[in-house]
């Protein structure tokens, strides 16, 4: 998660570079993706931040809102997760409300779990 927020603070950076070099949001889209690839931020965002810097905004992270965080999916709740599913694998409907979160972020959590288990080679699923 850090490193996605660390690659968008970056294009953000980029954006307001190419915005004060009076490139078109277009453009600098074409520019980012040609840098990260499949990781560029979508095009309505770039627009959205190009408008903020043509203002005169130069704050280049986002502005804190109120509510709840847009992500739950955090390593503590991922490891709460993973112990949960240590303990009994095959009840895991009881996610939410063993470990404290939500239904969503608990069953993301999984996916995580189970994801980085896969690229890890260590998941029961894809062993011979």
């Amino acid at each position: 998660m850090v490193e996605v927020v660390v690659i968008g603070t970056k294009q953000t950076v980029w954006i307001y570079f190419l915005t004060a070099d009076c490139s078109s949001p277009i453009e600098i889209k074409r520019r980012l993706r040609n840098v990260y690839g499949d990781d560029s931020i979508n095009v309505s965002s770039v627009r959205r931040w190009a408008r903020r810097f043509e203002r005169g905004e130069k704050e280049i992270s986002d502005r804190s809102r109120s509510g709840r965080p847009a992500t739950a999916v955090t390593m503590e709740n991922t490891e709460k997760v993973d112990a949960r599913i240590r303990d009994d694998h095959r009840n895991t409907s009881e996610l939410c409300t063993v470990t404290g979160i939500g239904k969503s972020a608990a069953m993301a959590a999984k996916e995580n779990m189970t994801t980085e288990k896969l690229a890890q080679g260590r998941c029961r699923k894809c062993s011979p």
